[in-house]
């Protein structure tokens, strides 16, 4: 796997948990998570652009078409994904996130999935 495009993919995670950690500052688990990515990617560079292929990539097309239902669980199981269950996405998507920091979120989820193509 390419070296650079694996930085460039963990770069965009971590700016996407700093993103959601300043949004949501009172949520403890995005915290949490941020600081297992950071040991995953100093052990295994490649480990989290793995998982995000794996788990995440299948729904791509609910992902550029914004489609809801990948956060909410409604017919898209991402009960795999290792970020959504760290962080409770599905949650935050319900409960927290105004339509402005939804519209973050995909956009960040639609450049992992832009990234995530160049290994494919």
């Amino acid at each position: 796997m390419d070296k650079n495009i694996c930085i460039q993919f963990n770069k965009i995670v971590n700016n996407f948990l700093d993103e959601l950690q300043q949004i949501l500052p009172e949520e403890t688990d995005i915290v949490i998570f941020k600081s297992q990515v950071d040991i995953t990617i100093m052990i295994n560079p490649n480990k989290i652009l793995n998982s995000f292929i794996k788990y995440v990539y299948p729904y791509k097309q609910n992902i550029i078409e914004k489609n809801e239902s990948f956060f909410l669980g409604d017919g898209v199981s991402i009960q795999q994904d290792y970020m959504s269950n760290a962080i409770h996405l599905t949650d935050l998507w319900k409960t927290k996130l105004s339509d402005t920091n939804k519209e973050i979120v995909w956009k960040y989820f639609q450049v992992m999935i832009i990234i995530a193509e160049k290994t494919i």
